[in-house]
């Protein structure tokens, strides 16, 4: 099953985004990682009893934690069950917070579980390697949420922390992704050289 991004964006040289099931760790690096290349993995996520969240239940569950949230106009904070109340109404016209970087073992700890184990693809990282200090500037294993409604967006186009890869696992509805490839580095950064 292929994901066609042709189709969405005319007149852009775009290739193919896999979906695979099965896939051993040895062939995503061989055929994924290596290469740069994404690749959606339907079944990563199958041990994680996250799989069946549902926005009442996580508000049951962690509602009465306040969450400091990044915001373009500086840091917000927003009690949980309300901050997910305002995404499940957001609009284009007016759209909820959009919560990104919840580091959830922090915030969310009753939700931490959940999303255990930590994806074998994400191991080994090289921010744990034994050559920097543990911590060092974030936390190892770090694992991070994101909640959006209809509307929000992340902010602006972007290179995840110190170029690391990313793993997105969505839980609850939709989200659509624009991913640019190595080659594409010299159009979206530009520079006065």
């Amino acid at each position: 099953d292929v994901f066609d991004a042709d189709r969405l964006h005319d007149g852009v040289t775009t290739s193919e985004v896999l979906r695979v099931d099965n896939l051993s760790y040895k062939d995503f690096v061989h055929d994924f990682r290596n290469r740069r290349r994404p690749v959606v993995i339907t079944d990563a996520t199958t041990n994680w009893a996250a799989r069946s969240w549902t926005p009442a239940e996580i508000q049951r569950r962690a509602g009465h934690r306040d969450l400091e949230i990044r915001t373009e106009s500086g840091a917000e904070t927003w009690r949980f069950a309300e901050l997910i109340e305002l995404i499940l109404s957001s609009t284009d016209q007016v759209p909820a917070p959009y919560a990104r970087n919840v580091n959830l073992q922090r915030d969310l700890p009753e939700l931490w579980d959940d999303v255990q184990p930590r994806l074998k693809y994400a191991t080994p990282d090289w921010k744990s390697s034994r050559l920097f200090k543990k911590d060092f500037v974030f936390p190892n294993g770090l694992e991070e949420l994101f909640f959006g409604g209809q509307g929000n967006s992340f902010p602006r186009l972007h290179v995840d922390y110190w170029g690391m890869d990313g793993f997105v696992s969505q839980l609850y509805g939709r989200k659509e992704f624009i991913l640019l490839g190595p080659e594409q580095t010299s159009f979206l950064y530009p520079t006065d050289d």
